[in-house]
């Protein structure tokens, strides 16, 4: 694949995946009004809402520092 075709990949999924996951993951932690749902399950899915947000947070630094890389690198195909 060529380089900058590579990078509109990268960097759509990025946009896409990491700010809307980020994004939602929020409002269920802090927004969503959970009703009727029995406290310790709306303490649990919001431990795994965390794990979510901090591994989504981690994977955007992942692919953003393989576009910086990509970008540095000399090679037009990947």
């Amino acid at each position: 694949m060529d380089k900058e075709s590579l990078l509109v990949h990268l960097e759509s999924a990025l946009k896409i995946e990491e700010s809307h996951t980020q994004h939602i993951a929020r409002f269920y932690i802090d927004d969503y009004d959970w009703g009727e749902v029995e406290d310790e399950h709306v303490r649990r899915v919001k431990l795994i809402l965390r794990v979510i947000e901090k591994q989504t947070a981690e994977h955007e630094k992942i692919v953003n520092e393989m576009i910086n890389w990509i970008r540095e690198n000399g090679k037009d195909e990947f």
